[in-house]
C-alpha cells in the first residue's frame, strides 16, 4: 500500500511555519525574554565541556558538576555552538533555530495525526504561540524537548514505537519534563501490545537507538554516583523551590484550566471511541493522548513561565488535533444513539 504523501503546498505551508517563527523570535530577541542568569547557567557548563570535554565548569566554581538538570542539553549545546559560534549570541540562534526545525516537524506530525491537511495546518498555527517563541528565545533545553517530542511523534505515527518509547525516556537526559509522559506511554503501549496479543518487530535502527539511550542512561547514573552528596544537595535545594507553592496555587491558574479541558476533551474522545466503535480505535488516540497529558500535566505542575510551552501550546494542540482525528468529516460519522 502506498502512503498519501502530503501536497506539496502543505509542505511550503510547514516550511512557512518555520521560518515565520524564526522571524518572530528574531524580531523578540532579548526582550522575550530579557537575558537571565538562567541561561549562563546552561550556557557557560556547556561552553565548558565543548573547551575541556568535563563537567566540571570552572568558570561557576563548580568543579564538581552541576545537578540541576542532568547533562543532555550540555552536551547538545556544547556541540552545536563549536559549529556556530562559541558565543551567547550563537548559543541563543541555536536554540531559535532548533524550536524552527521543530514546528516544521510538527506540521507534518499534525496532518498525519489529525488525517486532514486543512486541521494539520489549523493545528500548526495553535504551536505559533508566544510560549513557543520564549522557548525559541532563551538558551534552556526547553529548544530541545520541543522539537524532541515532534521526533517522538513521527516516530510512533509511522510504526517505530521502540523509537518513540526510547527517544521519550531520551528525553530524561535534558529534563524532567518528559517523565510522565515517558511511563504513561510505556505503560499504554505493553498493554496493547498484551491486549491484543500482537508480535513485536522493531527495526534495526530501533534496537541501536535504544542501545544508545541506555547506554548515555548509565554513563549519567555513574556520573551522578560518583558525585552522590553534590547532587543531594543540588536536588534538595531544587525540591524546596519547587514546592514552595502549593499543588492548589499552580492548578488554579488558566494553566490548570486548559489542562482540565484537555483532560475532559481526551475522556470524551475515548469514550466515543468506545461507544461507538468508530473507525478510530483507543489504541489510536490513547498513546498520543498520554504524552499530550503528561506534557500539559509537569507543565502546571512545574508552575514556571518556561513550562508555558508544554501547558500551553504543545498539549493543548495535540488534543485539539486528536478532536479533529475523530470527527474528521471525511471518515464516518459516529452513529446516533436511536440508530445503536
Amino acid at each position: 500500500m502506498i502512503k498519501k504523501q502530503p501536497p506539496e503546498w502543505y509542505v511550503l505551508f510547514a516550511v512557512s511555519a518555520a521560518l515565520t517563527l524564526f522571524t518572530l523570535a528574531s524580531l523578540n530577541r532579548l526582550t522575550f525574554p530579557f537575558p537571565w542568569n538562567d541561561e549562563a547557567r546552561f550556557y557557560l557548563p556547556a561552553l565548558w565541556w565543548q573547551q575541556h570535554q568535563s563537567f566540571q565548569p570552572l568558570t561557576l566554581h563548580a568543579p564538581s558538576g552541576i545537578f540541576w538538570v542532568p547533562d543532555g542539553f550540555t552536551v547538545y549545546l556544547g556541540l552545536a555552538i563549536k559549529f556556530f559560534g562559541q558565543t551567547m549570541e550563537r548559543a541563543r540562534l541555536v536554540c531559535e533555530l532548533t524550536v524552527s526545525v521543530g514546528v516544521f516537524l510538527y506540521a507534518i506530525a499534525f496532518r498525519k495525526i489529525s488525517g486532514s491537511w486543512k486541521m494539520g495546518a489549523l493545528t500548526t498555527l495553535l504551536i505559533l504561540t508566544p510560549p513557543v517563541v520564549f522557548a525559541a528565545n532563551e538558551v534552556r533545553m526547553e529548544s530541545v524537548m520541543f522539537t524532541l517530542v515532534a521526533l517522538i511523534l513521527l516516530m510512533h505515527l509511522n510504526g517505530y514505537i521502540l523509537a518513540a518509547g526510547s527517544l521519550l525516556f531520551a528525553g530524561l537526559l535534558f529534563h524532567p519534563a518528559l517523565g510522565l509522559a515517558a511511563v504513561a506511554y510505556a505503560i499504554v503501549q505493553i498493554a496493547i501490545h498484551f491486549t491484543e496479543k500482537t508480535k513485536l518487530s522493531f527495526a534495526w535502527f530501533e534496537y541501536l537507538l535504544f542501545a544508545i539511550v541506555t547506554t548515555a542512561f548509565i554513563l549519567e547514573i555513574i556520573h551522578i554516583l560518583n558525585y552522590w552528596q553534590v547532587f543531594n544537595q543540588h536536588m534538595a535545594y531544587q525540591v524546596q523551590r519547587k514546592l514552595n507553592n502549593p499543588i492548589y496555587v499552580r492548578v488554579m491558574k488558566p494553566q490548570g484550566l486548559i489542562l482540565l479541558i484537555c483532560c475532559l476533551v481526551v475522556l470524551m474522545l475515548l469514550w466515543l471511541c468506545s461507544k461507538f466503535k468508530s473507525h478510530t480505535a483507543i489504541k489510536d488516540i490513547l498513546p498520543i493522548a498520554v504524552i499530550a497529558l503528561g506534557l500539559a500535566f509537569y507543565g502546571v505542575l512545574g508552575f514556571e513561565m518556561t513550562y508555558n510551552v508544554y501547558s500551553v501550546s504543545v498539549g493543548p494542540a495535540l488534543v485539539f488535533c486528536l478532536a479533529a482525528k475523530v470527527f474528521d468529516k471525511h471518515t464516518p460519522r459516529f452513529p446516533r444513539p436511536e440508530q445503536i
